[in-house]
């Protein structure tokens, strides 16, 4: 709606204000970005949300599944796939347009897992950049996290033992939200 709309247009201020937090930086030149917005600005917007008749270089879909109910159920994952692919995606400006999606995992086919797909199965799909940071870092290759395994993402907000606590509590919950890597409700055993 508004707010969406409103805060869309923001961004380019707050992305082009100076200093900018090293890792957005770095991530930025990672990703051969620059922090033009000069041809057309971004565009934000929710799933259902008007994008029609509207262009874009840079666009944000942030949290398309609101709740873990959506992302579980086979009829909300649909429209978000089929608004991204008719709606939003068809308004990128073809020669340059860039995407950056930013959510939180909630299912094993939501809209990261099915254009990951997309990209290896078909050769001239949209390529990705996954930037994944688990709030415990694993023992996996990523040049974008600089932490060392086990530590946290956010040590000031929440201490290693506190993360080990909440993925005993809910192992589901935690692989998803919190280690970004979704799995089904019956994959988990119960003690």
């Amino acid at each position: 709606g508004h707010l969406t709309v409103r805060q869309g247009e923001q961004v380019p201020g707050v992305i082009k204000q100076d200093p900018l937090p090293a890792f957005i930086d770095t991530l930025l030149a990672r990703l051969g970005q620059e922090r033009d917005f000069a041809t057309l600005p971004p565009v934000a917007v929710g799933v259902g949300g008007g994008i029609r008749g509207t262009g874009f270089t840079h666009g944000i879909i942030d949290d398309p599944y609101p709740r873990e109910e959506e992302a579980r159920s086979a009829a909300y994952r649909g429209k978000v796939s089929d608004w991204y692919w008719k709606d939003f995606r068809t308004r990128r400006d073809p020669r340059t347009g860039r995407i950056l999606l930013i959510m939180t995992r909630a299912h094993e086919d939501d809209l990261v897992a099915q254009l990951l797909n997309e990209q290896e199965t078909h050769r001239r799909a949209d390529q990705w950049t996954l930037v994944n940071f688990r709030e415990i870092r694993e023992d996996e290759p990523n040049p974008m996290d600089p932490r060392a395994p086990g530590e946290v993402l956010w040590p000031e907000f929440s201490s290693l033992e506190a993360s080990l606590a909440d993925q005993e509590l809910n192992p589901g919950l935690f692989s998803a939200q919190y280690q970004q890597r979704p799995a089904p409700l019956e994959g988990f055993e119960c003690k």
